[in-house]
């Protein structure tokens, strides 16, 4: 499609336009959006080339959208679709028009975080199920969808809108837990749903009050116990609890309401942590850190109140620390079986807005920001000098490891530095000039490569050239860096079938999206991809063939556009066999297994085919050339295959009409000839439409058939199996030689040019606790993977001192205490940990608010393994140095106690 450049330019600076409070941007297909830049050569592509390039037809969201209309869950940007603002989207319509019965997909970008600084687009807004408590009518609970951004006072207006309650009527809101219970909102009617931290699900109830303006007493056994006490007279909640309402409200300060049970007598430590949704990575990580014992002393002791650092224009005012201090006391203070950290994941949310959505994050992203977030708050630097970095200029390592640590420690000076921090040595050597740089940079954390797979496995369909054969679904291992060629191989081998009959194409939405050549690369292939090999009755480069795409489409009425439905196929025709009466024959036989046909002689035959798929014509569809949206103006009501009188000729005794069509199935792209004459196309290959009437559908096309599949279990049986590794061989990947990309080629200050150097990491010095992330989880430009590789990690005697290139370094040996696991593959895992309790040395798993004890030490090595936490035997630092955790909390109960009664009195 011929496009301006200045109109192209005009698109492109719309698309990368910045978001702006409060407008309507729109989600589209990313299969289409890609199909449309390809057709307007959107990136300045090489215009000679000389591959077909089509016309991406009516916009089509299908892919995105479920059943109910409503966008699927857990899609990603750039992977499932795109963003385009309201002026892009006018354009898209105005051009291409839209398939039938879908709505444009908009949605407003919000702000979010600290000071509502931060811009993001709302892709799943929260869906709010409202119910009246004590409504006479007894009128069903009804499920509204809000914004992050709607207030508290909107949702009471929804509330009073449906339920028809006055708003002069005093009314209570409460929150319905997953135990069923009710916990009162008190928060201002100012507060977002975000502030809130209420997710999609969330059950909110609301009660009126009687006449008089009393309020309907609720029984205690249907109320949160760290709100039942709101519902009573403040002199009994005074009498029972010792604590004025006024107090009461202000302990809540950070979320000191549990969610569980009452009673006193838990262990300190086993507190499971509720999930708000998809907050299972929030609470791996917590319960992880949780059982770091000098980490948790140093808060349940309350050192933190004189080293908060309210001032420091990198921390978060202090609140990170008060949120995870109150939390931690909490789960420690034995008072509680699970709890909602709802406060402190608001306070996450706040100062990081990527977190204060509900969707599921990295685990190790979130530990990042918290370590980080800590130590900021916990800075006892409270004015950072400025230090002027200098180079190696081959002096020692001694000499310039030393002066960087102390550099480092006069701008970085906290808890989270005594324990976690560590120093690194990294070489970086010029291929050019041999220039050799040396720096020394703190870490936190080890982040460990695992060997890349060397294979990928592809869920492939076959489909075999009989026609009485459903599908046959198989999923194969094949090499990561092959190509189709590798996956054909495997196709035929497992089959029995030639190896030169077999297509390989990609379908989506009833159509082919890709045909694949023999070289393409298996490692463009995605996850999400719907992958179909098809089975000719001749070699795939035979002259004498045709090879033919066939589509199935429906039209919806009279001007309406033709949709695709159903699986397409591809046939094979000798060319010298190739009439149109042949290409109806063939695709019969095809077909044959989910269609039936009617008997010429069948009164329906004379009602459905006479008079409505006579509508079905060459004519009437829309040929390429035209505006897509434009029908065509015609009176011709013939079709191929009838005569001009309306007499029915032989062709007319199938139910549909066969169209030759583009590649899209968007636009009619030739005439057929007549029903005896043979087709003489120059391709070797084309695409043809199997055009139907919904009614003639409906009774010939068995829909459930056609869409059955056989399974083939094991079909990766006798694939190259990853074998387990250790521990120790992702500490030797880490610190092996890697040379740089183009992508992150080094800067040389003595050639002054970027070059693509060698690089290497050595360990310098280690942390008293030293926190090792297994990189699992693997991006590129075509799809997201995680390596599920065993990785065998020691329970205890992890011996470091092979990995230190510091001479004369002490002894370290270390135990692990904690591990965050991953479950299932990316978008839609499952975060657990692993920790060791500090009291009674045994080992407990967290899985959101459950905790259960671990039968067997053995069973926390798994290839779940995403973050470990090790603690040194002989540690440097003076935390260590402290009394048992269960001492601290013994002695802290006496003094607390009061305080522990307002955390819900639990």
């Amino acid at each position: 499609m011929a496009m301006t450049r200045s109109k192209i330019a005009d698109i492109k600076q719309q698309l990368n336009k910045p978001l702006v409070k409060g407008e309507k941007w729109y989600l589209v297909d990313r299969k289409w959006f890609d199909q449309w830049k390809k057709y307007v050569n959107l990136d300045g592509q090489d215009e000679s080339d000389t591959q077909e390039i089509y016309n991406p037809g009516p916009l089509d969201n299908s892919s995105i959208l479920g059943k109910s209309g409503n966008l699927k869950p857990k899609l990603s940007e750039k992977e499932d679709y795109e963003v385009v603002p309201e002026s892009v989207w006018n354009y898209f319509n105005q051009t291409f028009g839209r398939m039938p019965k879908q709505e444009p997909i908009s949605r407003q970008v919000i702000d979010v975080g600290k000071d509502k600084e931060w811009l993001q687009l709302e892709i799943y807004p929260i869906d709010v199920e409202l119910e009246h408590i004590n409504n006479k009518n007894k009128q069903l609970p009804v499920t509204r969808e809000f914004s992050r951004n709607s207030t508290l006072a909107d949702v009471l207006n929804g509330f009073r809108l449906i339920y028809t309650i006055k708003t002069t009527t005093p009314v209570k809101i409460f929150e319905k837990e997953s135990n069923g219970k009710l916990r009162e909102i008190t928060e201002s009617q100012s507060s977002t749903l975000n502030d809130l931290c209420l997710s999609s699900g969330t059950k909110l109830s609301i009660q009126t009050a009687n006449p008089d303006g009393s309020f309907p007493r609720i029984d205690a056994r249907l109320t949160s116990s760290s709100n039942s006490v709101i519902a009573l007279p403040s002199s009994h909640a005074e009498k029972t609890t010792g604590l004025t309402t006024s107090q009461m409200a202000s302990s809540r300060t950070y979320g000191i309401n549990a969610d569980a049970s009452g009673s006193k007598g838990y262990q300190p430590g086993l507190c499971g942590l509720s999930n708000l949704g998809n907050t299972c990575f929030m609470n791996s990580i917590l319960q992880s850190l949780s059982n770091i014992p000098p980490l948790t002393l140093y808060f349940l002791e309350k050192r933190y109140l004189e080293e908060i650092n309210e001032d420091n224009p990198l921390g978060n005012h202090g609140e990170i620390a008060r949120a995870y201090a109150d939390l931690i006391r909490t789960i420690w203070s034995g008072q509680h079986s699970s709890y909602s950290p709802r406060q402190f994941k608001i306070q996450v949310g706040r100062f990081a807005p990527q977190f204060s959505n509900y969707l599921q994050h990295d685990s190790q992203e979130l530990l990042t920001f918290l370590l980080d977030g800590l130590h900021e708050d916990l800075n006892r630097i409270k004015e950072k000098p400025y230090i002027e970095l200098k180079d190696s200029d081959d002096r020692d390592d001694e000499i310039v490891a030393q002066e960087a640590w102390e550099n480092y420690r006069k701008r970085n000076d906290s808890i989270i530095v005594d324990l976690f921090h560590g120093l690194l040595k990294s070489t970086v050597i010029c291929p050019k000039c041999s220039k050799v740089s040396v720096t020394f940079d703190p870490f936190c954390t080890l982040s460990l490569p695992l060997p890349a797979k060397k294979e990928k496995t592809v869920e492939v369909h076959l489909v075999k050239e009989g026609p009485s054969q459903r599908p046959i679904r198989h999923r194969f291992a094949v090499p990561k860096a092959g190509n189709v060629r590798d996956l054909l191989e495997v196709v035929s081998k497992q089959n029995g079938v030639p190896v030169n009959e077999l297509v390989v194409t990609e379908v989506c939405n009833s159509k082919f999206i890709k045909v694949y050549g023999p070289e393409d690369s298996i490692f463009s292939m995605t996850d999400r991809d719907t992958i179909y090999v098809y089975q000719l009755p001749c070699k795939i480069d035979d002259p004498s063939y045709y090879k033919i795409c066939v589509y199935n489409r429906e039209k919806k009425s009279t001007y309406g556009l033709l949709s695709p439905f159903g699986l397409p196929f591809i046939m094979g025709i000798k060319k010298s066999e190739a009439t149109v009466n042949r290409l109806y024959e063939g695709v019969v036989k095809k077909m044959q297994r989910y269609f039936k046909n009617l008997d010429p002689k069948d009164k329906l035959w004379e009602d459905m085919v006479l008079l409505e798929s006579s509508y079905i014509k060459k004519e009437e569809l829309i040929d390429e050339s035209e505006n897509i949206n434009e029908p065509m103006e015609t009176e011709d009501t013939s079709q191929p295959g009838s005569s001009q009188n309306g007499e029915v000729e032989e062709a007319v005794k199938y139910p549909f009409c066969i169209n030759r069509i583009n590649s899209i199935a968007s636009a009619v792209i030739g005439p057929l000839p007549d029903n005896d004459k043979l087709i003489d196309f120059n391709e070797d290959s084309f695409y043809i439409s199997c055009d139907w009437t919904p009614s003639i559908r409906n009774i010939c096309y068995d829909a459930e058939e056609a869409e059955k599949t056989v399974d083939v279990p094991n079909s990766t049986k006798g694939a190259i199996k990853r074998s387990s590794m250790y521990l120790k061989e992702c500490l030797e990947l880490y610190t092996t030689v890697e040379k740089l990309g183009a992508d992150d080629a080094w800067y040389c200050p003595q050639c002054k040019e970027h070059q693509q150097a060698t690089k290497k990491f050595d360990i310098w010095s280690l942390p008293d606790v030293l926190v090792i992330q297994l990189k699992r989880f693997s991006y590129n430009r075509y799809s997201r993977d995680k390596l599920d590789i065993f990785v065998e990690f020691p329970l205890r005697d992890l011996e470091m001192n092979p990995y230190v290139v510091q001479k004369g370094y002490r002894q370290s040996i270390y135990d692990l205490v904690c591990v965050s696991n991953h479950y299932g593959g990316l978008g839609s895992g499952h975060y657990t940990a692993y920790a060791k309790n500090k009291d009674d040395k045994r080992w407990y798993s967290f899985d959101d608010s459950s905790v259960s004890p671990v039968s067997s030490e053995d069973q926390v090595i798994t290839k779940a393994g995403y973050v470990l936490f090790y603690v040194r035997r002989d540690p440097d630092s003076s935390h260590f140095n402290r009394p048992g955790i269960t001492d601290v909390v013994s002695s802290s109960k006496i003094e607390s106690e009061d305080e522990e009664n307002s955390m819900d009195q639990c």
